[in-house]
């Protein structure tokens, strides 16, 4: 990989930049270590405490439902789960899709996108530190430098703007640290995985005015899929200075390349209506295949206390991102969905793409009595300029035949060759670029207000304007065209917390709404453009806390309502790929979930999701047809313990999802059914001295299984098989 010996270099150096003598980790990252015991004469006393649930299960304050603000559970009035740092390193994740296993009704849907409470969320649907302006746009995001992982369930339209109606994941950036710490990590797998990681934090000129974080990470590892291999490289540098004690600003910058041969990764297709029928290792792209993402990407957050209760905070934010990707696409259709031979489409695809944008907000809070007031208002602009919309040169199977001996030759799924068909024996069909520019303004405010802190009552909305325009131009055949989308949007909010018992259970229900534009490719229909969808969630739950708040449990039940779905022209003149906007598709389910430490030693995390998500309203043949890639039940438990005597820690846990139907019309003659599936996990790590080393074992039972499904080629992606994987880690 390019740059790799450059690379290299800067970790070992950062590896070996720390204190001249080993420092003891603190007892919590952002913690120093508590003081020695003892005093000396005429020294004030002071006793320093480390948090007993700082490495557990437990976030009691997640800061997704205030956009920053961090609100206790028990008077937040939705859903926000959190997988915290230490369940995501007992779990052994590096990237994010790996914690889902943990977080009801959450699927993935194929690489970089996923499906939460019954709607899909595509690539880029992610937010960082609250802020819409993901670097991942087509891959799934790393955790080198993440501190948690928070899921806001339902839409949240009146905070982040246009979204998702199953909800948003919000991550959570680590940032500097007052006191030195660097930490160093290796991983081996048996499935190929190599692996390094570097963590150094600490004050840059000896106080805390000015701190700094470095994130680097190297990989280079090979794939159980055939012709699979990842190179990428991921470093970010933080910076946090503090010139008076109500103003602080925050500079963080990410840069990663990553290449892929092999192509996207994406599955095999079904045969004889089979999905075990071909082995798990099967592929149909090439060793040639290549895919490379480049990004750099940055923000500057600068907040100042304007009083006690009163602050603004500026976030600037912009991006570069790279793509270019040569790839084989199969292709399937009702008439040889039972061939074992495949014949494909050869893409060249290139994408340049940028992100500007600020978010400004002031909020502020005062009593008056029993009562506390907080308010929030706030203004963001995002920019995107050709936000990944690719320039493509496709060519498509020229099956060879006795006429044709030249043509290409299709794949053979039995015993594939793999350099049986160049790119020349392809035939040229498209040479496309697509250029666009959007522009979004939006306005939002909340209020809060609580009463005698028993009673939370909240109430928000949101005004959004945006503007695209694109611009289309076919090389092969002169055309040109465009499109021009002017739309404004409101989402509304409102919710009630009422704490029943103090600091243990509370009951809370919300009305919440949001939108979303549609895609380009929807917008060149020939009925286009269309209004945006429109999101309305119900929701009422229960939130309770046992164990002095060690323990956390939640129940929540809700209705989804997602409009402007775009469904068949009931026209009969109309060309047949017309669409109107007259869908209506509802998602109505239960979540279920329990986490934390019940008795010292022990860690827990479990939860149980239950959804029917179906066509409520088409023009077409599936009304009351189940959304695709939507599992009714999701469930999962994970166990840790600590032995106590010895330094080893013990984990495991099982994730199910259940069936799920690869389209949301019955009719359709490529429909069939993903099979549901369990996964069971073990592992342990022994820690010494600040020195560690950490076994997991993956899918143990070596289940066959499937996360995802792709209709151009009727294929099934399969999840990995049983391995092994060793970290070796050290933290001064």
């Amino acid at each position: 990989m390019r740059y790799m010996g450059a690379k290299t270099a800067a970790l070992t150096a950062l590896l070996y930049a720390g204190p001249a003598a080993a420092q003891e980790a603190p007892t919590a990252e952002g913690a120093p270590a508590p003081a020695a015991e003892g005093t000396t004469e005429g020294a004030e006393t002071l006793e320093v405490k480390a948090d007993p649930l700082a490495d557990s299960y437990v976030e009691r304050k997640p800061t997704s439902g205030g956009k920053g603000e961090a609100i206790d559970v028990l008077a937040l009035e939705r859903r926000v789960d959190v997988v915290p740092k230490a369940l995501m390193r007992d779990l052994g994740a590096t990237e994010v899709d790996q914690v889902f296993r943990t977080l009801p009704n959450l699927v993935l849907t194929e690489e970089g996108a996923f499906n939460l409470r019954g709607f899909g969320a595509g690539r880029g649907a992610m937010t960082f530190d609250g802020l819409s302006n993901s670097p991942y746009r087509v891959l799934t995001p790393s955790l080198v430098n993440v501190e948690r992982v928070e899921v806001m369930k339902g839409p949240a339209g009146v905070l982040y703007g246009t979204g998702h109606a199953g909800g948003s994941i919000n991550l959570i950036l680590e940032k500097p640290l007052d006191h030195d710490r660097y930490e160093f990590a290796a991983y081996f797998s048996t499935l190929g995985q190599a692996r390094v990681e570097v963590d150094g934090t600490g004050p840059l000129v000896g106080d805390d005015t000015l701190m700094y974080r470095v994130n680097l990470a190297l990989e280079d590892s090979e794939t159980f899929r055939a012709n699979g291999q990842i190179d990428n490289a991921l470093g970010t540098i933080a910076l946090t200075w503090k010139p008076h004690d109500r103003v602080e600003t925050t500079l963080q910058t990410m840069f990663f390349e990553d290449v892929r041969t092999g192509g996207r990764g994406y599955g095999y297709p079904i045969l004889q209506g089979d999905p075990e029928f071909l082995p798990r290792e099967t592929s149909i792209n090439e060793a040639t295949d290549r895919r490379r993402n480049a990004v750099m990407w940055g923000t500057l957050t600068t907040r100042v206390e304007l009083a006690d209760d009163w602050s603004t905070e500026l976030a600037l934010f912009a991006s570069d991102f790279r793509y270019s990707n040569r790839y084989h696409e199969g292709r399937r259709n009702s008439e040889n969905v039972d061939e074992r031979f495949i014949d494909r489409q050869w893409r060249d695809q290139s994408v340049d793409s940028a992100m500007q944008g600020y978010d400004l907000r002031i909020r502020g809070a005062f009593e008056a009595g029993p009562t506390t007031h907080t308010l929030l208002v706030g203004h963001d602009v995002r920019r995107f300029e050709n936000p990944m919309f690719p320039a493509i040169r496709a060519r498509i199977s020229n099956p060879r035949s006795a006429e044709n001996p030249d043509g290409a030759a299709p794949l053979d799924l039995y015993t594939p060759d793999y350099r049986a068909a160049a790119e020349e024996t392809y035939r040229l069909t498209g040479d496309n670029e697509t250029t666009a520019d959007r522009l979004n303004l939006g306005a939002y405010t909340t209020y809060r207000l609580s009463i005698i802190d028993d009673i939370h009552l909240m109430g928000g909305f949101r005004w959004d304007s945006y503007e695209e325009t694109t611009e289309n131009i076919n090389y092969l055949t002169d055309e040109t065209g465009g499109t021009e989308d002017d739309s404004t949007a409101l989402a509304m909010q409102g919710g009630l917390v009422y704490e029943v018992l103090d600091d243990a259970l509370s009951v809370y229900a919300t009305l919440s709404t949001g939108f979303r534009e549609q895609s380009w490719f929807a917008q060149t229909n020939p009925n286009g453009p269309f209004d945006p969808f429109r999101f309305t969630q119900y929701e009422v739950g229960v939130q309770g806390l046992a164990l002095q708040g060690a323990l956390q449990a939640s129940l929540a039940v809700f209705r989804i309502d997602r409009e402007n779905e775009l469904v068949p022209d009931p026209d009969p003149e109309a060309p047949a790929n017309a669409r109107v906007s007259q869908g209506v598709t509802r998602s109505e389910g239960i979540e279920l979930t329990v986490g934390g430490r019940p008795y010292k030693g022990w860690d827990i995390t479990a939860q149980l999701g239950i959804l029917d998500a179906r066509v409520l309203e088409s023009t077409g043949d599936n009304v009351d047809d189940p959304i695709a890639q939507v599992p009714e039940m999701t469930a999962g438990l994970w166990l840790a313990h600590d032995l106590g005597r010895i330094p080893l820690r013990l984990f495991g846990g099982f994730s199910y999802v259940g069936e799920r139907p690869t389209h949301s019309d019955d009719s359709n003659p490529l429909a069939t059914v993903m099979p549901a599936y369990a996964i069971f996990d073990v592992g342990g790590r022994f820690d010494v001295g600040g020195w560690s080393a950490q076994l997991n074992f993956f899918n143990l039972l070596d289940e066959t299984y499937f996360v995802h499904y792709r209709p151009p080629a009727h294929s099934l992606t399969p999840g990995s098989p049983r391995g092994v994987r060793l970290v070796l880690s050290a933290t001064f």
